[in-house]
């Protein structure tokens, strides 16, 4: 059929001036952002609706506004604008002028004057929207606040005023939003229907005076000429087609092909769209009009149809007529010589011109052009010579020919390079579909002008007609079919009703989108033949997918057209669903070049081939740019030019369907994709295609070549439809059968060669196994050494080196890294030290401390003189005395606690500090650098040496008196190497290297006496001294003596040899150094260069070497202590050694890095301070030791027990400790401040000098008991005080009696209601006491026993709630005592348990066992219930007598302490669990703790014992987790606190030890997880450790 036309379309207007239409927008400026979002908004509806309307925003801060007037004065008004649009959120905006305003703001100005406008002219359109969003306020600012308010209060007042009526109804419309997406959706909505209600009275107005007749959807055929007053949603695409011909003209050519998918509206837009603005008169410059005509080439004689049409009446015909061209003529003439009959066409034209003026052009529709471009078998003589009689009439550049073509038949143009020639960027415009964005255009502007109204909404909360079609079809590419499917099939329910309504109800009724595409495809499948719907399967795997097992309903899924084609039906049946719009055909840009990989290689010569290139090009790339700068090979032939494919011709044609839901909702797809067999197969192919796009996006990527499963599992799919596969599909499973092949003979290759190498792999395997091996023995043994260093570092007293080394080696070895640092911290007396920065030894600045070693006073070159004060056991900078520079040499601290004085010693005088700024000297008493001071006994005496012209002089200053010199006077000759005061501070001694020592006044300096009084000694004096009655003088020689002189100088004795056998023996074997006086004076310590300390004793001149240092000894001091004088020795061998003066025993060693220049005691006698010149360290060390995990507290005697307790809610746990001197101690422990000693709460007396024996707390803490040797208890009630004595064994009453056993055991009741003492009383060994008053209940008969007293009781309770008491006596026998709830006592059983005494008892925490120990060497367990007992059940492990026994707190085990050493941990059986083997002497104690994971053991060789608790029985002896030795003697007894974290312990040598065993902070630092494990990372050692090595 040929369409041929000359006139316009229907009622043609002529063309007139875009409509002019601006929209106001007015709001306050706390709606700045969304103006911004409206004005954009406003721009992009202005691009689109370009064709229609000059779309403008009109906003005050985009006007160009001057001075010459205000405001809104300069503003275009509302009134002047087509739509105003109004924003309101807080306010209201700012108050105007009265006149002409009358007061109002620009806003509600602006709203008035539009609304009063619209009331009067029907325009413009107000739009009004508040914002519902909370603004925040700062409360803070009261003006802003009641600002905010009041701009509230006028808003409201406006909406009153303006959109409700006095009763509360609605006056005027507004809408509200929440935020920037809520307003640009309603305000883009809103704009939109406004502008389209606009076009579509447009359009309705040009349609004429008579309605619209029948429907304005087109959904089974394109939109022609006369429909353009209905088609819209392409205008512009329209107006690139239009400047498109206009570049083409220009160029003289005429082609335009429009290409797009199947169903995008080419034909719509050729015939509605373009078409009638071609028609229009003068459309281009110098165009007086445009005839047209539109060939029907789907025949089979395509030429002779271009040329009727080109020769109908209405196109050409009276033209061509006229040179005696006909139809058939004309054909013949563009058969044979295309180019002579386009030329003929075109002179017909100009002879148009010539009639009817202006030029003429003839527009040739080719719709569509793809019979020209079909497969080979269509592809005749006629349709090539019509394609090229196109080409001719397109080049004769009057003649526009506009074709459309299906993307799939772009690739035809290959064929017909004529017209190919003519395709370049200008002339194929490819058609994409129209924008989700315009389906409201494509609803509204029809409807409105066929007079056809839609329901904006169905039901309260539910979405209109419009927003309904948006939600379904929006994320559809090709939605414009679907969408005038929808429509037309609404429009025939409407005008069945009679009514000119859309509804949504009508479309809910028809099924919504998925019915009516459902209806379709029904209609459709019902009217093909068997023979079409045989090619469903073909077309199902094609176009359906199933993307996983989980997937039931089939998705979509693009096929390519081309595998198609080579099956017929279903290319047939396919066509009949792409005309009935279900399957769209469309180019997939991405989609071409499938084979784009090389041939498969994949073999061993292939991959070397791969290589060398690669090496190569990296090669070249390296050496320096060589592609860049090499010269061009002459003699290379020049490389074939590259086939660049033309755009229109990338890509592949595929099909889809047009909505996924039609594979869900047509049952015929559904049904067959629900099939078993096709849902795999439909899964299958899904894994094959999507493998295949991976290994093409990634370069053909080998790595996503199918493996031997992958491909197994596909192989019956390719079988089955090998024929089906795309070119991608078959080009991967090609280089994937290829690879598999590759990779098979790999593995033979890699089977044979593994076989050789397995050998191989074992012997290096084995090899570095042993290398490995001797690594971790080697990393071991040096660790090893390193603890071993560590333990040296121990005994020197350098525990910070020991920490270093110990926590450098617990990655390795963290168990023995724990024991050394127990041993460390257990042996430490270092309590703090300070660093003096810039030490230089050559010339040493030696510190000073305060007597009692609180403050510490440094000097240095690189940081002046500083002042320390001693905080939580670090030195913490006090201030700063003197800045670098200071002419200070040494410093002299006096006082102490809070109140001291520093003094600083330099060469022009002394300085009372701090010296913040250089002044004068306080004293002019200049010392000289490295020389001797002296301070008095008082602190107001100094005296330092200087040396002058006639030798050295001694300077004495009054400190008490600034400026004040007592004297100064030359005393001797040579160096003067010590002075001394005398107690009293009357006298000074001096020693000089002259070899006299010089007796002088204190207070005049006149000389008392010279020592010797003839003479001088031979060799030069070291050091003078006066005892401390200030009697007698000793001075150190270098001639190996001690010299003892009078006040008058008389010799009274020489020490330095002694007379034996008539043998003199020298003592001292080199020069005497220092010495020092015992505080009694009876003894002298001496010690000379060999490193010898010795004891002189002066009355019988005897003497005793104390010890050795390694070096000469420089420095002896020495001071009282509790048990014996210590003594004080300093070396160079880098160590200061404490010893004692009567034993002789070492002490303490404290250690430095470097020789230890200086040594004293603090004023108490507890504290050691030292000094080092060369390392540059001062060091305060405690006599005792001092490690930060345990506290000790001294008693007066032997502690042999003690007891534990929490009362209350546990923040402090309660110690009470029993002594031989009668009294018991009780401390307190608070949990929260673990680092803290704990503090003493009571001394109490048990009785004077009376050994307690045992100590117990009763539940709740309230009372606690002792048991002493006195045949007495003692009960103190320590919540209201006052105490009472129960006198248990009436023979001790009178002291001269005999036969007095003492008391063994206070136990309390489980209540706390009595008090059971156990004692050696054959007549009542068990009583009960009241221990509110001492006074003895009444006992019951089953506490009776036969005549042996009771050494051990325990006290109970039953699962059931029944009271339990057992006892054992002197003879080994075991008596249970049972009282149930309500009832008397009644004794459950007696056991001739053991064949000596019973040491300890214990009950089971349940009551279902007893457990005792006994002199015997045995343990028996006894099983007990209501009835009675079983047993015993003895258990030996031949280790002597057993101490101590105990239950865990499960009862699943209990634990005995022997008399061997060990002890023994047995099951609830009574089978040996484990051996605890460790302690060198008897084992006192064994207990579980508190959460039964650990055990302790504490022995007479003085160390506490952790264990872990092992659940099965081991065959060799378990090693201890961790080792407590506080050097205190044996350890009569250790106990866990409540909580578990912390121990007590009673020593034999008159103390008990508070030890911290775990942290009770929760929080542990994860580097230390890592390094020591999750257990001892809890360690409070640990914890300490680690602060001591940061020196926290």
């Amino acid at each position: 059929m040929t369409e041929t036309d000359l006139s316009s379309p229907p009622a043609e207007r002529p063309a007139a001036a875009t409509p002019r239409l601006r929209v106001f927008v007015s709001s306050p400026s706390d709606l700045e952002h969304e103006r911004a979002l409206v004005r954009d908004l406003i721009l992009a509806l202005a691009r689109e609706y370009r064709p229609y309307f000059d779309l403008s925003a009109v906003l005050w801060e985009e006007e160009a506004l001057t001075a010459a007037q205000s405001f809104q004065a300069g503003l275009v008004r509302p009134a002047e604008c087509e739509i105003v649009l109004v924003m309101l959120w807080t306010r209201l905006g700012t108050p105007l002028a009265e006149e002409p305003y009358g007061g109002m703001t620009g806003t509600e100005w602006e709203f008035v004057d539009a609304v009063e406008a619209s009331a009067r002219a029907g325009s413009p359109e107000v739009l009004v929207y508040r914002k519902q969003a909370p603004c925040l306020i700062d409360v803070n600012d009261a003006a802003r606040t009641r600002e905010a308010v009041e701009e509230r209060q006028r808003l409201e007042a406006f909406f009153q005023r303006h959109f409700f009526n006095p009763d509360g109804s609605f006056k005027r419309a507004f809408r509200q939003f929440e935020d920037a997406r809520a307003l640009r959706e309603l305000v883009e909505g809103q704009l939109r229907k406004l502008l389209n209600r606009r076009i579509s009275a447009e359009r309705r107005a040009s349609v004429g005076a008579a309605d619209w007749r029948g429907s304005p959807f087109r959904p089974e055929h394109a939109f022609a000429l006369a429909d353009e007053p209905v088609f819209t949603g392409r205008e512009s695409e329209v107006r690139e087609l239009v400047a498109r011909l206009e570049r083409l003209r220009a160029r003289g050519r005429g082609l335009l092909l429009i290409s797009g998918a199947s169903g995008v509206g080419k034909s719509s837009l050729l015939h509605a769209g373009l078409l009638p603005r071609l028609l229009r008169p003068f459309l281009f410059a110098g165009v007086g009009g445009c005839r047209w005509c539109a060939p029907d080439l789907a025949g089979q004689r395509p030429l002779q149809a271009l040329a009727a049409a080109l020769c109908a009446p209405a196109v050409l015909g009276d033209a061509l007529a006229g040179v005696g061209l006909d139809a058939a003529a004309l054909a013949r003439l563009l058969a044979r010589d295309p180019e002579l009959g386009a030329g003929q066409v075109g002179a017909a034209l100009d002879r148009l011109q010539g009639v009817e003026g202006g030029e003429w052009r003839l527009a040739l529709l080719c719709d569509p052009l793809d019979p020209l471009l079909a497969h080979v078998a269509a592809r005749t003589v006629e349709a090539e010579a019509c394609a090229s009689a196109l080409a001719a009439l397109a080049r004769s550049g009057r003649i526009w020919v506009i074709a459309t073509l299906r993307d799939d038949a772009l690739a035809g143009l290959t064929d017909r390079s004529e017209l190919a020639a003519l395709v370049d960027e200008d002339a194929w415009y490819p058609l994409a579909p129209i924008a989700p964005a315009r389906i409201r255009q494509l609803v509204e502007i029809p409807a409105r002008v066929a007079a056809i109204e839609h329901a904006e909404e169905s039901a309260v909360g539910e979405r209109g007609l419009v927003e309904r079609l948006e939600a379904d079809l929006a994320a559809v590419r090709h939605w414009p079919p679907l969408l005038e499917l929808v429509l037309e099939a609404l429009h025939q329910a409407a005008e069945r009703c009679g009514a000119r309504r859309l509804l949504v109800s009508d479309y809910h009724a028809l099924g919504g989108l998925d019915g009516l595409l459902r209806a379709r495809a029904d209609r459709l499948w019902a009217r093909l033949d068997e023979d079409a719907r045989a090619a469903l399967p073909v077309l199902c795997r094609a176009l359906l997918v199933l993307e996983s097992g989980e997937q039931r309903l089939p998705g979509a899924r693009d096929g390519d057209l081309a595998t198609l084609a080579a099956h017929p039906q279903a290319m047939a049946l396919l066509e009949s669903l792409v005309a009935a719009r279900l399957v769209v055909i469309e180019r997939d840009p991405e989609g071409g070049g499938a084979a784009v990989a090389p041939p498969p290689a994949f073999g061993l010569a292939a991959a070397l081939r791969r290589l060398l290139a690669q090496s190569r090009e990296e090669w070249l790339v390296r050496v320096g740019g060589w592609r860049e700068t090499r010269p061009v090979d002459e003699d290379r032939p020049p490389a074939e030019p590259s086939l660049e494919r033309a755009p229109w011709a990338e890509g592949r044609a595929v099909a889809r369907l047009v909505h996924p839901a039609l594979a869900r909702c047509w049952p015929v797809l559904r049904d067959w994709a629900g099939m078993p067999e096709h849902a795999r197969a439909l899964r299958l192919r899904y894994r094959l295609s999507r493998q295949a796009w991976l290994w093409r996006r990634t370069d053909c990527n080998r790595e996503y070549l199918l493996g031997e499963t992958g491909h197994a599992a596909l192989a019956a799919f390719v079988a089955a439809h090998e024929d089906e596969l795309e070119a991608l599909e078959r080009d991967y499973l090609a280089h994937s059968r290829a690879h598999l092949l590759a990779q098979r003979r790999r593995n033979r290759w890699v089977r044979l060669t593994g076989l050789a190498l397995f050998g191989l792999l074992l012997a290096a395997s084995a090899a570095a196994y042993w290398a490995w091996d001797a690594s971790r023995q080697a990393t071991l043994n040096l660790q090893y050494s390193r603890l071993k260093e560590a333990a040296a570092a121990i005994d020197q007293g350098n525990t910070p080196e020991a920490v270093e080394l110990a926590i450098g080696a617990a990655p390795y070895l963290p168990a023995a890294a724990t024991d050394t640092l127990a041993d460390a911290f257990t042996r430490n007396h270092l309590l703090a030290l300070a660093e003096s920065p810039g030490a230089d030894p050559e010339r040493p600045l030696p510190p000073a401390f305060s007597d009692d070693g609180a403050w510490l006073a440094t000097l240095s070159h690189a940081d002046g003189a500083r002042l320390w004060r001693l905080r939580d056991g670090r030195f913490v900078a006090a201030g700063t005395l003197a800045p670098p520079g200071a002419a200070l040499d040494a410093l002299r601290v006096t006082g102490g606690g809070d109140a001291v004085e520093v003094f600083g010693i330099g060469a022009d005088g002394v300085w009372r500090l701090p010296l913040e700024t250089a002044r004068a000297p306080d004293w002019r008493c200049a010392g000289a650098p490295g020389g001797v001071l002296a301070l008095a006994p008082d602190g107001r005496g100094l005296a330092l040496t200087r040396i002058v012209d006639a030798g050295v002089a001694v300077c004495m200053v009054d400190l008490a008196a600034p400026g004040r010199v007592r004297w100064q006077r030359v005393l001797h000759q040579a160096e003067i190497r010590s002075l001394d005061f005398s107690p009293d501070g009357a006298l000074l001694v001096s020693a000089s290297r002259d070899g006299r020592a010089l007796l002088l006044d204190a207070a005049s300096g006149v000389e008392r006496a010279r020592l010797p009084r003839a003479g001088a000694l031979d060799r030069p004096a070291n050091r003078a001294r006066f005892d401390h009655a200030g009697e007698r003088v000793a001075v150190a020689s270098a001639d190996e003596r001690v010299r003892l002189y009078g006040l008058d100088g008389r010799l009274l004795s020489t020490l330095g040899a002694l007379e034996r056998d008539g043998r003199t023996l020298r003592v001292h074997e080199s020069a005497v150094r220092d010495l020092v006086f015992a505080p009694d004076d009876r003894f002298l310590v001496a010690v000379d260069d060999a490193g010898q300390v010795v004891r002189w004793t002066l009355a019988t001149g005897a003497a005793e070497v104390l010890g050795h240092h390694g070096l000469s000894v420089e420095r002896v001091e020495l001071a009282a202590g509790d048990e014996e004088a210590l003594v004080l020795s300093a070396s160079l061998d880098k160590t200061a050694r404490l010893w004692g003066l009567q034993t002789g025993r070492e002490l303490a060693v404290f250690s430095h890095d470097g020789p230890v220049s200086g040594a004293r005691f603090s004023r108490d006698g507890a504290r050691v301070l030292t000094y080092s010149a060369r390392d540059g360290s001062a060091r305060l060390w405690s006599v005792a030791p001092a490690d930060g995990l345990s506290f000790r507290l001294e008693q007066d005697d032997h502690v042999w027990h003690l007891a534990l307790a929490a009362p209350g809610d546990g923040a402090e746990v309660l110690m009470a400790t029993a002594a031989f001197d009668g009294r018991v101690e009780l401390w307190s422990h608070d949990r929260a401040h673990p680092e803290q000693a704990p503090r003493l709460v009571h001394r109490l007396q048990h009785a004077p000098e009376v050994r307690v024996r045992r100590v117990g707390f009763s539940p709740g803490a309230r009372w606690l008991a002792s048991a002493g040797f006195d045949g007495a208890a003692r009960v103190w009630d320590l919540e209201g005080g006052g105490s009472c004595r129960a006198q248990v064994d009436p023979r001790c009453a009178d002291p001269e009696a005999a036969g007095c056993g003492g008391v063994h055991q206070v136990l309390f009741a489980p209540d706390g209601r009595w008090l059971l003492t156990a004692a050696e009383v054959p007549e009542a060994p068990l009583r009960l006491w009241d221990p509110a008053d001492c006074s003895a209940l009444p006992l019951p008969s089953a506490f009776a026993h036969d005549g042996h007293g009771v050494v051990a009781a325990a006290v109970g309770a039953s699962a059931d709630g029944a009271l339990l008491v057992a006892s054992g006596d002197a003879a080994g026998t075991l008596r249970v005592m049972r009282r149930e709830p309500g009832a008397r006592w009644r004794r459950l059983c007696t056991l001739e348990a053991h064949r000596a005494a019973v040491t300890d008892l214990a009950l089971a925490p349940d009551g279902s066992a007893l457990a005792s120990a006994g002199e015997d060497g045995r343990v028996a367990l006894v099983e007990l219930d209501g009835a009675g007992c079983v047993g015993p059940r003895r258990l030996d492990a031949g280790a002597g007598l057993v101490y101590a026994v105990g239950f865990a707190p499960d009862g699943e085990a209990l634990v005995s302490a022997a008399q061997d050493g060990r002890a023994y941990l047995w099951t609830r059986a009574g089978a040996p669990l484990a051996t605890l083997v460790g302690h060198r002497d008897r084992v006192y104690s064994a207990e579980f703790s508190p959460d039964g994971q650990w055990l302790l053991t504490a022995a007479r060789d003085g160390e506490l014992r952790l264990w872990r608790r092992p659940r099965r029985a081991q065959d060799a002896p378990l090693a201890a987790y961790l080792v407590l030795d506080a050097a205190l003697g044996g350890v009569a007894y250790a106990h866990f606190s409540p909580d578990g974290n912390s121990l007590g312990a009673a020593y034999w040598e008159n103390a008990a030890v508070w030890w911290r065993l775990w942290n009770e902070s929760p929080a542990i630092d994860p580097a230390w997880v890592r390094v020591w494990g999750p257990e001892r990372a809890r360690l409070a050692l640990i914890r300490e450790a680690m602060r001591f090595q940061r020196g926290d």
